[in-house]
């Protein structure tokens, strides 16, 4: 209820399942609270993987979860039934106040406007943004 003011929607409860969804800009930002270990599930559907050549996209994803610290401890997956890419994240609430709560939900909201305008790139042009965010931690060997 505190976020749901402090973003201007001081009405925000989870439903019946602990979860709710929400919409930054364009960005669809799904939330669920786990009971059993005080935990948030946040997870955000980043379009849809191309049908042919997958390799590069697939190989970026990889890529990506390699180096989890530049990925705010979330992690990119594909979800074959939907056949989308996912941005994942698991996260405990002990000890987390609300200024670091809005913290996490602005950094995964950044992480997958990111990834979403990086995978469309890739899907039209058969390469990723120049500047996509990603870092690969100093490995001059992995370009990415």
């Amino acid at each position: 209820a505190e976020f749901g003011k402090l973003i201007g929607i001081p009405s925000l409860e989870p439903d019946e399942e602990n979860s709710c969804t929400l919409a930054f800009d364009d960005q669809v930002i799904n939330l669920t609270y786990l009971e059993e270990d005080h935990s948030l599930m946040v997870f955000s559907n980043l379009g849809q993987a191309p049908d042919e050549n997958r390799a590069p996209l697939f190989q970026q994803l990889l890529t990506a979860n390699l180096y989890r610290n530049k990925m705010a401890d979330a992690a990119l997956s594909y979800h074959e039934a939907t056949k989308s890419i996912v941005l994942v994240l698991q996260k405990s609430l002990n000890n987390m106040d609300l200024t670091g709560f809005d913290g996490l939900m602005q950094q995964f909201t950044d992480l997958a406007e990111s990834w979403t305008l990086n995978i469309e790139q890739l899907k039209q042009t058969g390469k990723a943004q120049a500047d996509s965010g990603q870092d690969t931690g100093g490995a001059d060997w992995l370009k990415v």
